[in-house]
């Protein structure tokens, strides 16, 4: 479980290389593989501790819509954000006050959906 959530973590960094370069298609791709493995990731986790990796998921799932859109594909977008934001509101009230890293992505997500509303 720890390699395929690494390798997730890598894939996004290479999407954020490649989209921050200006190659889209391709950051689409890596951002699409890592979706895959979190969603794989957080089907096998017990939901109540799963927080953190259904946080990836939500990060994801924005990642590979918003390059979507970059892409001018709106349709294909708009049902990641709809899991996105279902995941997002599952996981709201079972975040702990003392996990700051899930706090901390929480916020940023809730701040992504209230800019994008």
């Amino acid at each position: 479980m720890q390699v395929k959530h690494a390798l997730s973590v890598s894939l996004n960094k290479l999407g954020d290389l490649q989209h921050g370069r200006g190659d889209v298609g391709d950051a689409c791709r890596r951002y699409e593989e890592a979706l895959s493995l979190r969603h794989e990731l957080a089907e096998s986790v017990d939901e109540d501790r799963g927080v953190g990796t259904q946080l990836d998921l939500v990060v994801s799932l924005i990642k590979v819509a918003n390059a979507t859109q970059a892409l001018d594909d709106a349709d294909l977008a708009e049902p990641l954000l709809q899991e996105a934001r279902k995941v997002t509101e599952g996981i709201a009230g079972r975040v702990q006050d003392g996990d700051k890293a899930s706090m901390a992505k929480l916020r940023g997500v809730q701040a992504y959906f209230d800019s994008t509303s």
